[in-house]
């Protein structure tokens, strides 16, 4: 998943001029704080005969950072230069539920300290928190692309 979005966030922000470079700009630096361990992880079911991948909750990320890495998987390019369904495997069917399964991997250390939730976060004690060490917190623009 990292590196679609991060593809997606680069050739938009290269696409662009004022505004909008500097949103994909944004949540490109979104994106590079999280890393690849910010990312979420699915499991597929079949639904309706049907693959589809079923995102897993991570309790310890900040529901903002969800919605921006929405905005960017809604700008996924499918198409080619003359509007056909490019070659290869169509990308996953991902869907997020409600009563989600938690992810099992840990809250990676090191994030600006706004992209943990902040609830999740008052839950942990001094030797977590410390071992969590989060960084300063990272300025969040709201962005309509």
């Amino acid at each position: 998943m990292f590196d679609t979005r991060s593809r997606i966030t680069v050739q938009n922000a290269l696409a662009q001029t004022n505004e909008a470079k500097l949103a994909w700009e944004h949540l490109d630096d979104i994106l590079v704080a999280l890393g690849a361990g910010g990312m979420s992880s699915d499991e597929s079911e079949v639904e309706d005969g049907q693959n589809v991948f079923l995102v897993k909750k991570m309790s310890w990320r900040r529901s903002g950072l969800m919605v921006k890495m929405g905005t960017i998987d809604r700008d996924r390019n499918t198409r080619n230069a003359y509007g056909n369904v490019r070659a290869g495997n169509p990308p996953r069917v991902r869907k997020r539920r409600n009563g989600a399964i938690e992810t099992s991997r840990a809250a990676p250390p090191g994030l600006p300290v706004n992209f943990y939730d902040a609830e999740w976060l008052s839950k942990l004690n001094s030797r977590q928190r410390k071992e969590l060490s989060p960084r300063a917190a990272m300025e969040l623009f709201d962005i309509t692309t």
